[in-house]
């Protein structure tokens, strides 16, 4: 349907512009963008070149860039249409207070170091998707 693809791309602007509303999985394509925005629970990191066919991800600046004649921040997001398994993969489960009440410089320099801290001393909540296929290119 029209109206989720729009809401998936972050140009149904009922929401918002940017906002993706209930159409897809909202992703972050660096880890800057991810901790500007993590709270609990776990990271993912997806391969987007594997989502499956009909499904895709949208890097939202790049779609409000194009089509806004204002300056609109996406910080970094991209919306997926779906997450298979197979695409994931890996993760970082992370403690909920981890990142909570940082303040933190614009580039999210604290929380970067802190997660990068954190999996230094505990690599084991790190996981791999033992599905995972990377492509030969």
């Amino acid at each position: 349907m029209q109206k989720y693809r729009q809401e998936s791309q972050g140009l149904d602007f009922t929401s918002g512009a940017g906002a993706t509303g209930k159409s897809g999985v909202s992703m972050a394509k660096d880890l800057d963008g991810c901790v500007a925005y993590y709270t609990r629970g776990g990271i993912y990191i997806i391969d987007t070149r594997q989502l499956g066919d009909g499904q895709y991800a949208y890097d939202l600046q790049e779609i409000i860039d194009s089509t806004s004649h204002r300056e609109v921040d996406t910080g970094k997001e991209v919306n997926a249409t779906d997450v298979p398994y197979r695409a994931i993969v890996g993760w970082i489960t992370l403690p909920q207070a981890l990142c909570e009440n940082v303040v933190d410089e614009p580039n999210n320099t604290k929380k970067i170091n802190m997660l990068l801290s954190y999996i230094e001393r505990k690599p084991q909540y790190v996981g791999l998707n033992p599905q995972y296929q990377p492509l030969v290119e």
